[in-house]
């Protein structure tokens, strides 16, 4: 085979990844997308083919070192589709997608350098044996290297090692906990049983300090369980390392711990145990229902593949301030009322229609001074033969008519504002938005908007209709400016077919407030409403988001009527930070490819540049 044409035998390879890529990624959902993912395998298999193939007519050592790239390329891509067509199917399912990472890497490196070394001239001494060797050692080196990395994150976030290398931190208590203890009105006890001097109580004394500051209500007391034994049998405590609250009757444990390694994890999220016990033994357990027998996403259960699915956040953060959270369906009463004990009701996203009973149920309840969270989505099916899409929010219009709501199903969808996630154009309906508007439900995160950005997922839109007199809809949150409806689903903006907008995404309905000088300007008691466009932005996937968490928990706040402490208990944890597109995008790219190829050229500069004679 002659020089030029062994030089273009390696171009099918890249052109499969491409292929690939364009199949599996950029155009998925497309009908010519497994078309191009088979072309993409097919290519690669061609190239190997014709190397192994062409070493009866050349140098089998150097062919050989030309395969060896393209090889990991197939055996990635190999890799990669069975992972993903099979997901469940196979066992070992995050080994394979291990494996075709490391065959990825494994190969591009190798396939580069012996790009540059065949195109190169090289060393004149050096033959092209020789050269392929180096450069297949020198690629293979810093694909292992890099390697190393990609397995040491698999192995921390697949096989959830934890490894803290921070020293032990002391313990905070939140504006939370510091608002909850303050509004306290009856003595609660607060008994630590530690050694004295112990390293752990060191921690929490700076603690229950801030605590005693705000507020005389909490008894703290320190005892060892040892020397101690009288009070540790009226504390119930049988040993060191426990926080105990107690009022009247009521008595809460929490577990720290003497050890030092195990107590620093406890100590991080001490804050957010100890709110919770102090709210307890504090205020009464209200209920929290779920409505339920609609195609509700409460009642899907919760799959990491789906980012549909999963209300184990939101039912903790209910529980976190002290609701009981039960279900909510006809066979609970609610097609002819909503339960006496209902502090506040949620509806989740329902696919099927209510009935006309359970509709006039919730509007009864509302009429009496009820509390209604109403989180919609336009990407609700019905489930059952007859249903249509989105006939749950459907139903719900009358209702929401009746207190001056509308709601839209249409898909909104942002080309500048958005997060990414699969660095397709659908990413555009992946909204980030901080237009957060003056009410008391969003006050927290209007502080300070571009810290606290706000996920949506398929949301549709919400606007104001014609409400009665005695009530009030706000604006809560919006979307941001130059948002529009996709009705064709293209994630394109179609200028003369759509338009630009600024679309509420969030509106709150509650009494007008009374005149001066009748009931002293006082707020009627009434009915409190918060609707919302988008019901994927309260599911796990979206609230591992810290604003995501804090919009939902204010919004249950204010439907409390003030009565909860406002704001997230405090953890010692790392946050993800979010950057969308526009914003510093050279700061965001640069790390990630500027940083690899400084290296990459300074290496080569120093070691590789062409000229250098090694000296004898």
């Amino acid at each position: 085979m002659s020089p030029v044409l062994r030089r273009f035998v390696r171009l099918p390879a890249p052109l499969g990844g491409v292929a690939m890529y364009l199949g599996e990624r950029a155009l998925e959902g497309h009908a010519l997308a497994p078309y191009l993912t088979a072309l993409g395998v097919a290519l690669l298999v061609i190239t190997l083919v014709l190397l192994l193939w062409s070493r009866a007519g050349g140098d089998r050592v150097a062919l050989t070192l030309e395969a060896i790239p393209v090889g990991f390329f197939l055996l990635a891509a190999l890799l990669y589709l069975v992972a993903r067509e099979f997901p469940h199917a196979v066992p070992g399912y995050d080994l394979l997608t291990w494996g075709w990472v490391l065959s990825l890497l494994l190969g591009v490196f190798p396939y580069l350098f012996v790009e540059l070394s065949l195109w190169s001239q090289g060393h004149p001494e050096l033959p092209l044996r020789g050269r392929l060797a180096r450069a297949v050692e020198g690629g293979l080196a810093l694909g292992l290297l890099l390697s190393v990395a990609v397995t040491l994150n698999f192995a921390f976030d697949r096989l959830d090692w934890q490894w803290d290398l921070a020293f032990f931190k002391t313990a905070e208590p939140s504006d939370a906990t510091l608002e909850l203890a303050e509004g306290l009105e009856d003595k609660t006890q607060v008994a630590l049983f530690f050694p004295e001097d112990h390293l752990v109580l060191s921690q929490l004394r700076g603690y229950f300090d801030a605590l005693q500051d705000v507020t005389d209500k909490l008894e703290i007391k320190t005892y060892d369980a040892e020397l101690s034994p009288l009070q540790a049998k009226a504390f119930k405590v049988r040993q060191n390392g426990a926080v105990l609250l107690r009022k009247g009757s009521v008595n809460r444990k929490i577990q720290v711990g003497t050890d030092l390694a195990r107590a620093r994890v406890r100590v991080g999220k001490f804050d957010g145990d100890f709110f919770k016990a102090l709210l307890e033994v504090s205020r009464e357990r209200q209920t929290a229902y779920l409505t339920v027998g609609h195609g509700e996403r409460n009642e899907r259960k919760a799959n990491r593949l789906d980012p549909r699915s999963g209300v184990r956040v939101l039912r903790k953060l209910l529980a976190e301030r002290n609701f009981k959270v039960k279900n909510l369906g006809a066979s609970e009463g609610l097609a002819t009322s909503v339960p006496a004990d209902a502090h506040l009701v949620i509806v989740l996203a329902p696919a099927n229609a209510f009935l006309p009973g359970e509709v006039a149920a919730l509007t009864a309840y509302l009429k009496r001074g009820g509390r209604l969270l109403i989180l919609l989505d336009p990407e609700t099916g019905g489930t059952g033969p007859s249903e249509a899409p989105n006939a749950g929010a459907a139903s719900l219009a009358p209702l929401l008519a009746a207190h001056g709501i509308r709601y839209d199903p249409i898909i909104q969808v942002n080309d500048r504002y958005y997060a990414r996630r699969t660095f397709t154009k659908a990413d555009r309906g992946l909204l980030v938005t901080i237009a957060y508007q003056s009410h008391p439900s969003v006050a927290a995160l209007r502080r300070q908007p571009k810290n606290n950005p706000l996920l949506l997922l398929g949301s549709g839109v919400l606007s104001k209709g014609k409400a009665p007199p005695q009530l009030r809809v706000q604006e809560t949150v919006l979307g941001m400016k130059g948002t529009w409806g996709d009705e064709n689903r293209n994630y394109e903006f179609e200028q003369g077919k759509e338009a630009r907008a600024q679309p509420i995404m969030s509106l709150a309905v509650s009494p007008l407030p009374a005149r001066k000088g009748r009931g002293g300007g006082k707020t009627k008691a009434g009915p409190r409403m918060i609707a919302f466009a988008d019901a994927d932005f309260a599911l796990d996937f979206l609230m591992q988001n810290r604003a995501n968490r804090l919009v939902v928990l204010e919004a249950i706040t204010w439907l409390a009527g003030g009565k909860l402490p406002s704001g997230l208990t405090a953890k010692e944890q790392d946050v993800k930070l979010l950057h969308a597109k526009s914003d510093e995008w050279i700061w965001f790219y640069l790390p990630v490819f500027g940083v690899p190829l400084l290296v990459l050229a300074l290496g080569y500069l120093f070691s590789g540049r062409p000229g250098m004679r090694r000296r004898e």
